[in-house]
């Protein structure tokens, strides 16, 4: 699979908003964005996840297709409730996030 056809099909798994995959020295960086929320919702911001796989790695089956390993950084900070947030945003706090967002007028 290239690169352009992970990143395109992890852009289809649910709570992934963007994925960027690239080569470097030691193998490949995948960058996946999410959305995070607090319980009531009243605080929405963009996430980054970092994965960063070996070569031997990408030859692995496991990680030959996106999956929702790419989303584990999210799910380990959501665990300790990293900087209040603990859950996805849904469709609707995204779209109120970034009209705020486009008005200068975050959390």
């Amino acid at each position: 699979m290239t690169f352009d056809k992970f990143a395109a099909a992890a852009k289809q798994l649910e709570h992934i908003t963007d994925c960027t995959i690239e080569a470097c020295s030691y193998g490949v960086q995948i960058i996946t964005e999410a959305y995070m929320a607090n319980d009531d919702g009243s605080c929405i911001e963009r996430g980054r996840g970092l994965v960063l796989l070996t070569m031997e790695q990408i030859e692995d089956t496991r990680w030959s297709a996106p999956g929702p390993w790419l989303l584990q950084s999210f799910e380990r900070g959501f665990e300790v409730k990293h900087q209040g947030f603990t859950r996805y945003a849904m469709p609707e706090e995204i779209a109120r996030y970034k009209s705020a967002e486009q008005e200068g007028a975050t959390c």
